[in-house]
């Protein structure tokens, strides 16, 4: 009899697990989606200036390569977004005396900091008034699952970052072979 429980339990976890699998998936990253667009035209921005700038306030300053990557942008969609961000002073060019290609380096400004603390504080307040309703259990059991989605969504961010990466080095062997030809 308590084989058959252990098995019961176990196809119950499974079907929880996938459940759960499929909410974040399905529902919370389709919603992130959805907020970052939303958050991006509120603030007058596109998404891919909204994304390059979410960047440099984690990174800062970067060059527009590396920035390319960090927000899974092309590098002509990043310096447009750049150039755009430098034009309405959210960001700006950061010289590297030691660096000849210095004004590749891209930092992000005051107003840029500003501008994304403030156009979210109402988003902020929503959650911390949720969490005010929620058990103290429930906020400890978000708090703790949060990093563990994280670190998936990242190790699969990396993976494609680095099929892309690998594309296009492929693709570049390709044409300077066509070259030689």
């Amino acid at each position: 009899m308590g084989e058959v429980d252990a098995e019961r339990q176990a196809a119950k976890d499974r079907a929880e697990n996938a459940e759960f699998a499929t909410a974040v998936v399905d529902r919370l990253l389709g919603l992130v989606g959805e907020f970052l667009r939303a958050d991006a035209a509120e603030l007058g921005l596109d998404p891919s200036m909204l994304a390059v700038l979410d960047v440099l306030g984690i990174v800062s300053p970067v060059s527009v390569a590396t920035l390319a990557g960090r927000c899974s942008l092309s590098h002509a969609a990043t310096a447009r977004a750049v150039a755009r961000l430098v034009e309405q002073g959210y960001a700006e060019r950061v010289t590297d005396e030691g660096d000849g290609r210095s004004t590749w380096w891209v930092g992000r400004t005051a107003r840029g900091d500003e501008t994304l603390r403030s156009g979210r504080a109402r988003l902020r307040s929503d959650l911390e008034y949720l969490a005010a309703q929620l058990p103290s259990a429930d906020r400890l059991a978000v708090l703790h699952a949060l990093p563990l989605i994280e670190a998936v969504l990242v190790r699969h961010t990396h993976r494609r970052q680095e099929s892309r990466w690998r594309e296009t080095q492929y693709r570049r062997w390709q044409e300077r072979r066509r070259e030689r030809a």
